[in-house]
Parts: C-alpha cells; sequence; structure tokens
C-alpha cells in the first residue's frame, strides 16, 4: 500500500469528503497532504497511525508499507529489502491493497481461525512519551524492524 492509497481508503472508510478536510482532521495544512498524495514526502508514525484507524488498516502493515515507501524514496536498497521482508512477515501488503481495493481477500470472522485472537473495531493504539515532543518514527520503525527481523550471522 503506498501514500495515495492509504489516503483514499481513509477518505472513504472516514467519509471524509477531501484532502482539504482530511488535512484539518489530522492538524496538518492541505499542502502537506498534497505533498504526501504527490509522493514529496511520507505521513511520520503518528499521522499513519492516525491515517490506519480511519482506513481500519491494520496497523504495523501501514508503518511498514510507509518505511518501505520512505526507503524507496532515499534510494537506500539495503533498507527497501529489510522493510519488505518485513512486510512478507506480516502478512505482505498485497492483502492490504486489495481489500482496499475492494476484491474482499480477508476472510469473515466466522471464516477466520478459532485461535487468533480478536480485534474489536473500536479499539486503538495509543503511544505515550514521557517527553514533550512526539516521538519519532524511524526510532518506533527502527524497534519494529528489531522485533521482526532475525538478527544477521556475525562472523569472527
Amino acid at each position: 500500500m503506498n501514500t495515495p492509497e492509504l489516503l483514499d481508503a481513509a477518505r472513504k472508510r472516514a467519509g471524509i469528503p477531501s484532502d482539504y478536510a482530511l488535512a484539518a482532521r489530522l492538524s496538518v495544512t492541505r499542502a502537506t497532504v498534497s505533498g504526501w498524495r504527490n509522493g514529496r514526502g511520507v505521513p511520520d508514525v503518528t499521522h499513519a497511525a492516525t491515517l490506519a484507524d480511519l482506513a481500519g488498516l491494520d496497523w504495523p502493515e501501514v508503518f511498514a508499507a510507509l518505511e518501505l515507501q520512505r526507503a524507496e524514496l532515499a534510494h537506500l536498497p539495503a533498507n527497501v529489502a529489510a522493510w519488505r521482508s518485513i512486510l512478507q512477515r506480516l502478512g505482505g501488503a498485497a492483502a492490504a491493497v486489495a481489500m482496499v481495493a475492494g476484491l474482499g481477500v480477508a476472510p469473515s470472522p466466522s471464516q477466520a481461525a478459532p485461535d487468533q485472537p480478536r480485534v474489536n473495531p473500536g479499539d486503538r493504539l495509543y503511544i505515550m512519551s514521557s517527553r514533550r515532543r512526539r516521538p519519532g518514527g524511524r526510532a518506533v520503525m527502527a524497534a519494529l524492524a528489531r522485533a521482526l527481523l532475525p538478527s544477521p550471522a556475525r562472523t569472527a
């Protein structure tokens, strides 16, 4: 999933009529949303969390997909490979893209495996920090990458 698809999914599911209204909902300028839509930037972790919530998407996949896009924009092949690996471990971006496109590849709750934990649509993730400024998205993404990627083999 790329940023324009995420913006469209958030607008559609939340019933937001325009990018201007979406910008107001995110407390950013319309130019910021326009920059995200046109590939001049990628939402930070706090805006990505809000967009994932508005779109009803799984936030780790959204974060990983946006970090993949950020790595591609910065021409960092090692980071691109790492984020693609994370996306594969999270279930792949193809399912999220197909769901946004309306293909309905996700099973209904009655078809889901009974041992899978259920998440209520109203559940939210709150990330708190003791700092006054917003936590940096790169630190959160680095922690996610360390948790999901195996440690490289050390050679002596």
